[in-house]
């Protein structure tokens, strides 16, 4: 890791690039982020369900925002399950929601939530993915105000045949952010919700699904070990709380 770490809600923290971390009542500061991507990186152990709530951030479309996570198995084998990134999009006042493929299977879909109601439940299109690239899942659209983000959460959940081996994996992503969202032509799929193709929601989920016909060795079954977040051109990030389970 690139400094000392802080023990924050039991779990422990790193400061990625140049970023400082304080502990400053009962919330984690991170802070000197301002220049370059800097930000922190948080062990989880062996979680399969991990949640960090923050104090809201406005996503302006000069800023950027990306979280990775990573998975360890039983032979301390570590991988990349997901990474997401938001950044200036290609309109006035927009920030796009990026996805990359390169860490998710064949069968992703995202969905759009407002205050628990499902609006939309789209699937990625085959030809849209593309390994090398990043895949645009969508944008969001600053009308009277930007984005806010204010939470961050990572999920397993598995389904084991009768000898007790994995056959069906399921990670989900879910990005706590309040907005306009605009999904983008490379999703298909129903419109749960009547009217324009601009959601507002205060959820977005990304699933990925994987399945083991053969069933997955105990070996290489993983766990939520650890989650990295940068930033660029934010002054500090506040952890409110982090829960790993």
């Amino acid at each position: 890791m690139e400094g000392d770490s802080v023990e924050f809600c039991g779990l422990k923290y790193y400061p990625l690039g140049h970023a400082t971390l304080s502990r400053q009542k009962s919330e984690l500061v991170v802070s000197r982020m301002k220049s370059g991507m800097n930000g922190f990186s948080v062990d989880t152990g062996n979680a399969l369900d991990v949640s960090i709530q923050l104090a809201p951030v406005d996503i302006t479309e000069d800023i950027s925002f990306a979280v990775t996570y990573n998975m360890t198995d039983h032979s301390n084998y570590l991988r990349t399950a997901g990474q997401w990134m938001l950044t200036g999009g290609d309109q006035v006042g927009s920030s796009t929601l990026l996805l990359n493929p390169k860490y998710e299977e064949r069968f992703v879909e995202v969905s759009g939530l407002l205050w628990g109601k499902k609006l939309f439940d789209r699937k990625l299109r085959p030809g849209s993915i593309q390994q090398d690239n990043w895949c645009d899942l969508g944008s969001f659209l600053a009308a009277k105000h930007c984005p806010r983000l204010y939470s961050l959460d990572f999920e397993v959940n598995v389904n084991r045949g009768e000898d007790g081996k994995i056959i069906f994996l399921k990670t989900t992503k879910t990005i706590g952010i309040a907005g306009s969202f605009k999904p983008s032509g490379a999703l298909k799929g129903e419109t749960l919700s009547a009217g324009s193709k601009l959601f507002r929601v205060d959820k977005l989920r990304v699933s990925s699904v994987t399945y083991y016909p053969q069933g997955l060795s105990r070996n290489q079954e993983s766990f939520i070990s650890q989650l990295l977040v940068s930033t660029q051109d934010i002054s500090s990030l506040t952890v409110k709380v982090c829960e790993a389970f």
